[in-house]
């Protein structure tokens, strides 16, 4: 029972298989795929009836109709290895159903018009609409006048005013007869169960695609809430700084113009400057940020120990009195995006150092490597992070730290996530009790 079943099951996957060869050329065209798997389906379908019909005509000895199939069967197989080719799908249509029509008019004259085969030209009038296009009218119009004229004059003229051929033994005309009809509601048989298999796996398709856009869809939502809560929360950070230059501004100038004491300058013109610092700060962390969207994957072998060596010597020039330890190994190779990775390990660097209260500030980076994934640790002595805090970290302008003295925009651990994201990495926070410890989590 079980083996009958995963028969079946096989058997429908390869058809599907068969029906998907040479859609390729049709791009986003959902309407262009469909029809060019109608008409491959089709295809395969005739020349499989056609071997079997081929195989009757052996055992009953219609020897003029086999090599008439034969020659129909070459057609249609040629024409169906053409569709796989660039803008060739029309012209191989059309002649597909030319050569239909010729096929059915020389069966005809071979065996005398015998009114049974004539019925055939039904069966194609019935395909023709699901294969053409309204655009194609004309060409649809051509191939059903054809067949309709053919249909009449072959029933009423054929054997009077047609080229006559009569192959068909007068002792074999009722078997011919019956052996018509068994194909013909074969053909028919074939079409209707080829078009509801069709019909089924583009539903299928169509199920899978409108999934597909939900996902994506509420993906753009939720990318669309995140940029909105990032504007304005870019919009508030901006607003601080110049804020505090314009209101010291104005008490620089009520001071020069009441005349009141001038010792207060000084400082205002230091928190002028620092805020001024402080803005630029924020402008060029949002455009590292906004920027990392624009980044492109483009991959190459790397050297983790040497990338770090270079990312935190950018840092110390800030912090003179930090120390870092690298114990990563000097053998770790691996692909990714250099700029990218140079970027994350420059951010945990300048944030494990930055939010330090130690005499010493100190950050040491380990890895942890096996097969599959490496894990690279930040490990700092600085003020850690308090639970509060832990889910947050990672979102954009959030301040984790109490130090009013430290400058930052708040986009620091923003700008390492979304570059880890952008590598397909993780990037987590491991523990913060003592000082913070950043994993960053690289598949190999």
């Amino acid at each position: 029972m079980f083996n009958s079943v995963l028969k079946k099951g096989v058997l429908k996957i390869k058809i599907i298989r068969l029906l998907n060869i040479g859609i390729l050329n049709y791009g986003d065209n959902v309407l262009e795929k469909n029809k060019h798997q109608l008409l491959s389906a089709i295809a395969i379908l005739l020349n499989t009836l056609n071997l079997i019909t081929i195989f009757v005509y052996i055992i009953l000895g219609f020897y003029w109709q086999i090599l008439l199939v034969s020659l129909w069967s070459l057609a249609i197989h040629l024409l169906y290895l053409n569709l796989k080719k660039q803008n060739s799908f029309f012209i191989s249509k059309f002649l597909g159903f030319q050569s239909v029509i010729v096929f059915i008019f020389l069966s005809s004259s071979f065996h005398g018009y015998q009114t049974v085969f004539n019925h055939f030209y039904l069966i194609f009038l019935a395909v023709i609409p699901f294969v053409f296009d309204q655009k194609e009218f004309k060409y649809q119009l051509i191939l059903l006048v054809q067949a309709i004229v053919l249909f009449f004059v072959q029933n009423l003229y054929g054997k009077t005013y047609l080229p006559n051929f009569h192959l068909l033994p007068d002792d074999k005309v009722n078997t011919y007869t019956y052996l018509m009809v068994s194909i013909m509601i074969t053909y028919i048989f074939g079409l209707s169960l080829l078009g509801v298999i069709v019909n089924q796996y583009q539903e299928n398709k169509l199920r899978k695609l409108k999934k597909k856009l939900f996902i994506k869809k509420n993906k753009l939502r939720s990318k669309n809430n995140e940029l909105q809560t990032f504007g304005m929360a870019a919009t508030h950070s901006l607003k601080t700084p110049l804020f505090i230059i314009n209101s010291f501004l104005n008490k620089i100038k009520d001071n020069l113009q009441q005349n009141e004491s001038k010792e207060l300058i000084p400082y205002y013109i230091n928190l002028i400057r620092e805020s001024n610092l402080l803005n630029e700060k924020y402008s060029n962390d949002l455009i590292k940020y906004t920027s990392l969207y624009n980044i492109e994957k483009n991959y190459e072998r790397i050297n983790l120990k040497k990338i770090i060596e270079k990312s935190t010597s950018i840092v110390l020039l800030n912090h003179k009195n930090a120390n870092i330890i690298n114990d990563i190994p000097k053998d770790f190779y691996f692909d990714t995006n250099i700029s990218l990775l140079e970027i994350i390990v420059e951010c945990l660097t300048d944030n494990g150092l930055k939010y330090n209260q130690s005499t010493s500030p100190t950050l040491k980076i380990y890895s942890k490597i096996n097969n599959r994934e490496a894990s690279i640790f930040f490990e700092d002595n600085g003020i850690g992070i308090t639970d509060e805090y832990r889910e947050k970290i990672f979102e954009p302008f959030n301040r984790i730290n109490k130090i009013e003295t430290i400058m930052g925009s708040g986009l620091g651990l923003s700008i390492a996530h979304l570059a880890a994201v952008k590598i397909n990495a993780t990037l987590t926070l491991e523990s913060s009790k003592n000082g913070s410890t950043f994993k960053l989590n690289i598949n190999l």
